[in-house]
């Protein structure tokens, strides 16, 4: 094959080069997708198929959805965001632990002082 064409929804054929797989975002409903392959001698032949998009229940804003690492880069940033947390709380207390006490005043030993 010399070259490979899609067409989306009676639209016109647009060149997709030689990929065997090409992406594409289609909207809720029916669609359907014909794919032209084109020979050196210039012979054309057409397959059509029709396919039907569902609505998604969760959906990622559109760069996130290119890829495949989204899913787990977002479960490990709160896991670290989690481990932080709970590591400065630990912090905390220990710093709370370490303070000296506080000196009470105990007037018996002042007592003490002014004695002559």
């Amino acid at each position: 094959m010399v070259r490979f064409e899609l067409n989306i929804d009676d639209g016109m054929f647009e060149p997709v080069g030689t990929a065997m797989s090409v992406t594409r975002h289609l909207s809720n409903g029916h669609h359907m997708i014909e794919v032209k392959a084109v020979d050196d001698a210039g012979h054309e032949s057409v397959t059509a198929s029709h396919v039907t998009v569902e609505p998604s229940p969760f959906v990622l804003p559109g760069p996130l959805q290119a890829s495949p690492l989204v899913g787990p880069a977002i479960g490990l940033g709160l896991f670290l965001i989690a481990i932080a947390a709970v590591r400065r709380g630990l912090l905390r207390k220990q710093a709370r632990r370490r303070r000296p006490s506080r000196v009470k005043y105990d007037e018996r030993d002042d007592a003490d002082v002014w004695e002559m």
